[in-house]
């Protein structure tokens, strides 16, 4: 799975920092409107997690972890991505801008083939949270919230006191 993440504030970056040692997932490329240089600084230097254990440096648009090139773009428009010719397969929408469906929507148009959002969204976009109703997902489904925080904490100690 070709992936790209939308918002490089503490969300995006922590995913970044998971997505590198994934089997079966190639994080492609990260938007956010932050200069590369200090996208690059926060990725290396978390002040909660610590440093980033893996040599990082960026060149000509790209973040190169260990050998291996993530685009780097500063668009504010998701429409101005071209997620098509990245061949995206799934766009993670951290920035918490693009959260209705009309905004996660500029992904899709933007030729990404599906969009999961991190936190809740928008009432017409469908909310599954991993452990309680994820068996519920249907292929077709192109945008997906599970939820914030207080939402998945919540729907569990609801869920059992039925």
């Amino acid at each position: 799975m070709r992936v790209a993440i939308n918002g490089m504030g503490r969300i995006g970056r922590l995913l970044f920092r998971r997505l590198l040692n994934e089997e079966g997932i190639e994080l492609v490329a990260v938007n956010d409107v932050m200069p590369v240089e200090n996208l690059v600084y926060l990725l290396k230097y978390d002040s909660l997690y610590g440093p980033l254990h893996k040599v990082i440096s960026q060149e000509n648009g790209l973040i190169i972890v260990e050998g291996k090139k993530v685009q780097a773009f500063q668009e504010e428009d998701p429409l101005r991505l071209d997620w098509k010719r990245l061949g995206i397969d799934m766009v993670l929408e951290c920035s918490g801008r693009f959260s209705s469906r009309a905004g996660a929507e500029k992904h899709l148009k933007a030729g990404a083939r599906k969009v999961l959002l991190s936190t809740t969204g928008s009432e017409d976009i469908p909310l599954l949270i991993f452990g309680f109703n994820q068996h519920q997902l249907d292929a077709s489904v192109d945008i997906v919230s599970p939820g914030g925080c207080m939402t998945v904490s919540y729907t569990h100690l609801a869920g059992a006191s039925q």
